[in-house]
């Protein structure tokens, strides 16, 4: 069952939100501000470890591996929160000793976790206030680069949840 959920929760979510005009991005996020900030990268980079230490900092849950924007009446981009847990490996949860939550194992041959919570959600859709792009260094360094123009386009498309998709 917990393969059949992993599938449910991110491929055929991915699927549904294409289907239904949702841009759906391979990221993860918190509330700040009340505002979405979603993190967007390549698997692996730590997405889903920064939402979940501004998460333990009081920021509220918004999404995690699949964040479905859309775009109200108003022209507002919004997102819409998702399942109420966090995908992490087993080296990011020892970096975050005081989480509070159920830890289950995603599946047997790997050491990936869902930590489920059960406070500080985000129950309706939320304003898109930023998105912030993660890219592989190989400096201890933090750097931040404003994107501009069609770079952001070719971000969003580049971390578009299951793109393979759009071409069936």
């Amino acid at each position: 069952m917990r393969e059949v959920r992993i599938f449910i929760l991110s491929s055929m979510l991915g699927a549904v939100c294409h289907m239904k005009g949702l841009v759906p991005l391979h990221a993860s996020g918190v509330v700040v501000n009340g505002k979405a900030i979603l993190f967007c990268g390549k698997s692996g980079l730590g997405k889903s470890t920064l939402s979940a230490a501004l998460y333990q900092k009081g920021h509220d849950f918004v999404t995690d591996n699949l964040a479905a924007i859309f775009i109200d009446e108003g022209g507002v981009p919004m997102v819409y929160p998702s399942y109420s847990h966090f995908r992490l490996w087993q080296d990011s949860i020892q970096e975050l000793p005081d989480f509070e939550g159920e830890v289950v194992k995603m599946r047997d041959e790997v050491e990936k976790y869902n930590l489920i919570l059960d406070r500080q959600i985000q129950r309706g859709p939320v304003p898109l206030g930023k998105i912030f792009h993660l890219n592989q260094s190989f400096t201890k360094s933090v750097s931040f680069t404003k994107l501009r123009g069609r770079n952001k386009f070719d971000i969003l498309i580049r971390e578009t949840f299951r793109a393979k998709l759009l071409r069936a």
